[in-house]
């Protein structure tokens, strides 16, 4: 079939809009998300690097090739309103061989990776696909009975500060705009995988995205500190079903002195995207197929 002919790069955050909108950290959301940032007008800063793609196709480093961004919270107004989760339960099989989702149930996000080297750096850490320099595609896959094609990503053991990941996005906003969208019918997510390395998968929420990169989290709340479940390693094809209720905040980080904790109640109303992110020092061949939306 016709591949997707339109890339994005994504963005990371500064390390200084971070801490000055958020309580400080060293939580592996700090640059994930940076590097989850889907913008078409390649943004640039710190604290990780990712490559997907855009409804606007942009390229090259801070430029816009359609408008000037946008500062603070709010949903952008190319969000889709009223995204939601109806009956279409598949996300992502990814037997089109393209690197957009589904478009069932007013989806239209893009996949992406990114890890914890500096800004668009392939050092000290690799990881294939390289953030920003390689356009992502899925892979060709053998003895999956059923499948053709699947996510592929691998990296070595040099990333040092949170490590590597890959991601999807439900809803392309563009220009760095995390759009949520609604999983308030659902009960959890399900998916097909192989890695040699225990997998933290996560649900990122606009609470939980600092109003910097127009999420909704302020000073004072536990910014990135991200709704997730860790799944083991697995040698052989597995089917992982993770269910919202068992969804945890990262307890060792974003607590009060009070032991008070600051991160929000996961919202299924907003959640932004999903990811799967392998631990620092830890090589890894990680394979992601059958994404699905659990009723």
């Amino acid at each position: 079939m016709a591949q997707q002919s339109k890339w994005w790069l994504a963005a990371a955050l500064s390390a200084a809009a971070v801490l000055g909108a958020c309580s400080s950290s060293t939580d592996p959301d700090e640059g994930a998300s940076g590097g989850a940032a889907g913008a078409s007008s390649g943004g640039s800063g710190t604290g990780g690097s990712g490559t997907g793609s855009s409804s606007s196709g942009g390229s090259g480093t801070g430029g816009a090739p359609s408008g000037g961004s946008s500062s603070g919270g709010g949903v952008n107004v190319n969000c889709v309103k009223g995204a939601a989760f109806k009956s279409a339960t598949l996300i992502d099989d990814f037997e089109d061989g393209e690197n957009k989702v589904l478009g069932d149930d007013m989806r239209g996000g893009y996949w992406y990776v990114f890890n914890d080297n500096a800004e668009h750096a392939q050092t000290p850490g690799k990881q294939t696909p390289a953030p920003v320099v390689d356009a992502y595609m899925p892979e060709a896959i053998t003895g999956a009975p059923g499948n053709t094609f699947a996510f592929h990503s691998t990296g070595d053991a040099l990333f040092t500060s949170w490590g590597a990941g890959v991601g999807v996005s439900f809803v392309d906003g563009g220009q760095l705009w995390k759009c949520p969208y609604d999983l308030t019918a659902a009960s959890g997510i399900s998916f097909k995988y192989k890695s040699n390395a225990a997998v933290t998968f996560k649900v990122p929420t606009r609470e939980t995205i600092p109003d910097t990169a127009h999420g909704e989290c302020t000073a004072g709340t536990a910014c990135f500190n991200q709704y997730s479940a860790t799944v083991p390693a697995a040698a052989d094809w597995t089917v992982a079903t993770v269910k919202f209720t068992d969804l945890a905040v990262n307890p060792g980080w974003g607590w009060g002195a009070d032991g008070a904790p600051r991160a929000p109640t996961f919202n299924k109303a907003s959640v932004t995207e999903l990811q799967w992110t392998i631990k620092e020092a830890t090589a890894f061949d990680f394979w992601l197929d059958d994404v699905k939306i659990v009723p």
